[in-house]
């Protein structure tokens, strides 16, 4: 419960006096001409109710103790999306099946991500030069971190047979073993993808009361799903294995990892290669015998 406190009290004495040549941390507004002084109710250890004299914003409701250290910035306004757990995310696959009304086959998922700790704020904005040390850090930081709500498209890339990886033989390895080429360009469908994505996602964040939407895309140096090379098809003439993970031309070799997916997807693939693995072992062990035999 929040009551104002008695103009004529110590405390708002106390207050007032605090405030004089102070300008909020978050929304630098003079916190002479917006202060609001107020006493708030609490419940101690022991559980017996104790009056917090705080100072508030009045402009953008940010709440500090009366040493001037913040406590809490409104939520309209501060977000707390900095909290939580790296992996955690909220997804949406609205848009993630072939529809005849859109100009590109498959789909994307939208991935609502936290937004960045302390540091990595810190990072983005010095790296755009817009952030420095001295009085003005903290009301700068404060402008980034936790303020934002990054969402992420993650599109589901069809094959493309322009898409492949062969030997380097110019550039080879300590022990004279050719390096790896990866020959690779976004396909005009994923190009389409992206771009809905992209508007999607400015449409959602705008209704949600966003003040400035940054997009860019795609994103580089994200190559954290490897996928391909070593395609599962019924046709060998354009594949590696068959839908058991055989290869079609060495019967006694099966492949259980990524590889052999034919697309992408537009999820995280983790658990997908582990249902494929344990699909495949399962039928290894039914077949044992029989494989081992046809091998002899």
């Amino acid at each position: 419960m929040i009551q104002c406190i008695d103009p004529n009290s110590d405390e708002f004495k106390k207050a007032k006096k605090l405030t004089t040549g102070h300008s909020c941390l978050v929304c630098e507004k003079p916190l002479k001409e917006t202060g609001v002084y107020f006493s708030l109710l609490d419940l101690n250890k022991e559980g017996d109710e104790v009056i917090l004299y705080r100072v508030g914003c009045k402009y953008c409701k940010t709440l500090y103790t009366m040493d001037f250290k913040i406590i809490a910035v409104d939520f309209d306004k501060f977000l707390d999306s900095n909290e939580g757990p790296e992996g955690c995310s909220i997804y949406s696959h609205e848009f993630y099946e072939t529809k005849k009304n859109r100009n590109f086959k498959r789909g994307y998922t939208i991935q609502l991500l936290k937004s960045p700790g302390p540091i990595e704020a810190f990072h983005y904005l010095k790296k755009f030069n817009k952030i420095k040390f001295g009085n003005s850090f903290f009301t700068n930081l404060f402008k980034y971190f936790g303020r934002t709500i990054p969402m992420a498209i993650i599109c589901e890339d069809t094959p493309n047979k322009n898409n492949f990886i062969q030997l380097d033989r110019k550039n080879k390895d300590n022990d004279g073993m050719p390096g790896i080429k990866i020959n690779y360009q976004l396909s005009k469908n994923t190009k389409k993808m992206l771009s809905h994505g992209i508007n999607q996602c400015k449409k959602l964040l705008k209704i949600a009361g966003s003040k400035k939407i940054t997009a860019f895309g795609p994103v580089k140096n994200t190559g954290w799903h490897l996928v391909g090379t070593a395609k599962m098809g019924s046709n060998k003439k354009n594949s590696v294995v068959n839908k058991f993970g055989q290869c079609h031309d060495i019967n006694n070799i099966f492949i259980v990892d990524s590889s052999i997916f034919p697309s992408s997807s537009g999820v995280n693939i983790a658990s997908t290669v582990q249902a494929v693995s344990l699909m495949i072992s399962d039928y290894i062990k039914k077949n044992y015998k029989k494989l081992t035999t046809n091998n002899a």
